[in-house]
């Protein structure tokens, strides 16, 4: 009986090691997890990235503290700017913990940051829990990577779901439907028409693509040069060497002075929709703070 009950206490003695190392691996997790979003909070996000990829930290293999470890590594590296690296570790968030929902809607932005649009699409596709608490949530970020791809139809699809009701939505999403006014409204400006603008009247190409400080400097100087040129020719006769110089100085100018206006459209509508995505990618992050923290 003697060893027997020698082995009961020693399988007794075993259990309760156990399951303590567990409740101090909990314990050292969530002080851990707390200071690391401390350090985020202060803008201190080298720290605590080097704090959530310490390869000696014992409970980040543990089933216990997966999920928020995972969790934490995605928003440390979101915070960052890492956002590939974001994408993997929210990505590894299961469906049964709590930050499920807040790495699938920062994994989707995180990706739409990037460009990747279609796996931001997927990502949102495949949330489970698109018509409890999220539902209006989802259709509002959907409608945003609508706007981003340029899909104006699917936008309307998914803005038919706003309420306009919900606080932390509201100012948002008629900020979004002002972009998308702004996007359908813009007005289609041709580089055809800037080139042959600006080579019947240098410059006037670029005052058409917006860009009027260099489309009047362009016509002061290209102006110039023709003037000067046609003057040398006057007095001296077109084979004088200032009449040839100023000439293909001022041909140079003219040649480029046209290029630039095709250029300066396509430059005009590449600033105006960088500057739209920022705005969406901005109004589609704003909500989910506030509602996640």
């Amino acid at each position: 009986m003697q060893p027997l009950k020698t082995l009961l206490l020693l399988i007794i003695v075993f259990i309760v090691s156990a399951n303590i190392s567990k409740a101090q691996s909990i314990k050292y997790a969530k002080e851990d997890f707390d200071f690391a979003l401390y350090l985020l909070g202060n803008d201190m996000k080298e720290e605590a990235q080097t704090l959530m990829t310490n390869p000696n930290t014992n409970y980040f293999n543990s089933k216990l503290t997966q999920d928020s470890v995972n969790y934490l590594k995605g928003w440390t590296f979101y915070s960052s700017k890492e956002l590939v690296n974001a994408s993997l570790f929210f990505d590894s968030v299961s469906k049964e913990s709590a930050l499920y929902a807040k790495s699938i809607f920062f994994n989707s932005l995180s990706n739409a940051h990037i460009g990747d649009y279609s796996k931001s699409n997927t990502i949102l596709k495949n949330f489970a829990d698109t018509t409890k608490d999220f539902k209006e949530l989802y259709h509002y970020e959907k409608a945003g990577l609508a706007l981003l791809e340029r899909n104006y139809e699917k936008y309307k699809y998914h803005s038919q779901n706003f309420t306009y009701q919900d606080f932390r939505l509201i100012e948002q999403e008629q900020e979004l439907n002002n972009i998308y006014n702004q996007l359908i409204n813009h007005k289609h400006k041709s580089p055809w028409v800037a080139g042959i603008a600006s080579a019947i009247v240098p410059g006037l190409g670029k005052i058409y693509a917006g860009s009027y400080g260099e489309g009047v400097s362009s016509f002061l100087l290209i102006g110039s040069l023709g003037a000067i040129t046609a003057e040398n020719w006057i007095k001296n006769g077109p084979l004088n060497w200032k009449t040839i110089v100023f000439g293909a100085i001022g041909a140079v100018f003219y040649v480029g002075n046209i290029y630039g206006s095709v250029t300066s459209v396509k430059i005009y509508y590449e600033d105006f929709n960088n500057q739209q995505n920022i705005s969406i990618l901005y109004n589609i992050h704003i909500p989910l703070r506030t509602i996640f923290n």
